[in-house]
């Protein structure tokens, strides 16, 4: 009866089952009171504190999932015009895998291009400062616009001398004979108009016009085609007045003539002929003003072009102000914003890959119409794997990202085994069976073949490794109220009670002692 209670309490204490205090207890307590009322001890082995490594692990099971996993749809809805994948095919990152029709996006977008490229081009050359070949043709172009002015100034003086004949010629050729004494200060009319008064303003017309005649005459005299282009300008004027003043004496006298009275001495005749005579002088005065207002607008215009070339040069040489190439800088930065635009908007009809994998479904066709966030393809990494684990509140808060791992599938068995390590350990619990746990994501060191998505993978998560320590068997080491203890062999058979500090504890059923025994002390074990 005795050896068979012995045997009951000895089965209590499985590996496994000791690992729970409450078992522990138990046992010690079991054990230790058999030891006080009896004189000899059940039934036990002798273990020895040996030096050596030990590592504590947390077993949990998982699933393997795809590092990275996508549902990918277009942003805009449209007719789709290819479809560049399909179910199993490995793509990278960035390759095109499905794209909306978009001939009239891309034409934008060349255009929209064009003008970026116009507008940079232009702000870069305003950057570089003039070029020399600018600064040379500019040059050239003043040049040639100030030769052609001074061209225009050298016939200035054939022009006013021109004038000047004209106007001689108009005076005394065409009218002297209808005047006695014409070139004297009191020249008479020769006939008699039917109003005095255009006698009267003839005659002191034509004392005036051999005054404007003289005059004139001194002003060439002091003039010839090298005087300087001011004096040249300041006769044209001054020549012009002549010219107004011997039209206006044309003008009264041809009155005066239009009024004449025939007779026998100043027939019809004569005052046709002398009326004929007026209207040549007349044209020719009106040719010679024509001609000096031409030539004075074509100074004015042609200082204009010269001034113009002059701007153009000094501009030229300058450069650019940082407020005009500031100004440029925003027209292309515009011109940028439009083509991004166009960019984003293309962009929005094709479906890209967000990373490289392999495609897991192709749910787009040819032709068809895409609607927006809808999805078309979806994409799994295609060798990265993870595996997702959920472990207890218990064991939590010995794992930490950075912990190795070995792994078994179960479709391969115990064998072969997969190294891996953990990445993410999630802080927030999740209630798994109706007890609080945390997930925790490890992920396989190296890619192979044999892991495929959705296996189930039983994990050995290693938390801490100690290299020589002094380690027991779990089941010498008992629990005795809040404290460790171990039986030490005494003399006479009765055992002696020691109190150990205990470490880590390994999967395989070891216990590493901190405090309380040393390398080779022996202890009673009354394990199995």
């Amino acid at each position: 009866m005795r050896m068979n209670k012995i045997k009951k309490i000895q089965l209590l204490k499985h590996p496994y089952i000791i690992g729970a205090g409450a078992a522990i207890i138990l046992i010690a307590g079991v054990s230790y009171a058999y030891y006080k009322s009896n004189s000899v001890l059940p039934a036990y082995k002798i273990s020895q504190v040996e030096r050596g490594a030990i590592t504590q692990e947390v077993d949990v099971s998982g699933q393997v999932n795809p590092a990275q996993s996508a549902d990918l749809g277009f942003v805009i809805g449209g007719k789709i015009a290819l479809v560049n994948v399909q179910i199993g095919q490995s793509v990278s990152a960035g390759q095109t895998l499905v794209e909306l029709s978009n001939s009239d996006l891309v034409a934008q977008l060349n255009q929209a291009q064009a003008d970026v490229d116009g507008q940079t081009a232009k702000l870069k050359e305003m950057e570089n400062g003039p070029r020399p070949e600018q600064v040379a043709l500019s040059t050239t172009q003043l040049q040639k616009a100030q030769q052609d002015l001074n061209n225009i100034y050298s016939g200035v003086y054939d022009t006013i001398q021109d004038a000047y004949s004209k106007a001689d010629d108009a005076v005394r050729k065409q009218t002297d004979d209808l005047f006695t004494n014409p070139e004297t200060q009191l020249p008479a009319l020769n006939f008699q108009p039917a109003d005095n008064q255009l006698k009267i303003n003839s005659e002191s017309q034509r004392a005036a016009v051999n005054s404007e005649l003289a005059s004139w005459n001194s002003e060439l005299e002091t003039m010839s085609s090298n005087s300087s282009d001011s004096d040249l300008e300041n006769e044209i004027e001054n020549s012009q007045n002549h010219l107004a003043a011997i039209r206006d004496f044309l003008d009264i006298l041809v009155n005066a003539l239009s009024s004449a009275v025939p007779t026998p001495s100043f027939p019809q005749s004569s005052i046709d002929s002398y009326k004929n005579n007026l209207s040549i002088a007349r044209t020719e005065v009106n040719g010679a003003i024509s001609e000096l207002n031409a030539e004075s607008q074509t100074i004015k215009s042609q200082k204009l072009v010269v001034q113009t070339y002059q701007d153009q040069l000094n501009v030229t040489k300058a450069g650019y102000t940082q407020e005009e190439i500031d100004a440029q800088q925003a027209q292309v930065d515009h011109y940028l914003a439009t083509l991004k635009n166009v960019q984003a908007q293309i962009a929005k009809g094709i479906i890209t890959a967000p990373f490289s994998g392999i495609v897991s479904a192709v749910n787009a066709k040819l032709g068809e119409i895409a609607s927006p966030n809808v999805s078309a393809i979806s994409l799994i990494s295609g060798k990265q794997f993870e595996i997702d684990t959920y472990v207890s509140e218990a064991d939590i808060a010995k794992i930490k990202t950075g912990n190795d791992a070995n792994v078994t599938l179960d479709a391969y068995g115990s064998s072969p085994v997969f190294p891996a390590k953990v990445v993410t350990i999630d802080p927030a619990q999740t209630v798994v069976n109706g007890a609080p746990s945390y997930k925790v994501v490890l992920q396989f060191n190296n890619d192979d073949s044999r892991v495929k998505a959705g296996m189930t993978a039983n994990v050995s998560i290693i938390t801490v490794t100690d290299q020589s320590v002094l380690i027991l068997p779990r089941e010498a080491v008992m629990r005795k109220n809040d404290e460790m203890i171990v039986l030490i062999p005494g003399s006479g058979g009765q055992p002696i009670q020691k109190i150990v500090t205990t470490g880590i504890e390994s999967a395989d059923g070891k216990i590493e002692i901190l405090r309380g025994l040393s390398e080779g002390d022996k202890v009673i074990n009354f394990g199995e």
